[in-house]
């Protein structure tokens, strides 16, 4: 599994198990173990599939099926 797919893995149980749809990068990478720079390149597919929206320090899960599409 690539880097990516881990972030994209973690995004996904983190809102269908816990129920949390806003994110931050930081968080993410510091969860996860690897450099904010992985996981900002990570969230660029998705982004530009309006899978997120993005805001000032955070991000939020808008369609959690279109990430699993990718």
């Amino acid at each position: 599994m690539q880097k990516k797919e881990i972030v994209w893995r973690e995004i996904l149980l983190q809102a269908r198990t816990n129920r949390q749809n806003i994110f931050t990068q930081k968080e993410l990478a510091g969860r996860l173990k690897m450099s904010l720079s992985t996981v900002f390149n990570a969230l660029r597919p998705v982004r530009e599939a309006h899978a997120i929206e993005v805001s000032g320090r955070n991000f939020r899960l808008v369609d959690y099926k279109k990430l699993l599409y990718i």
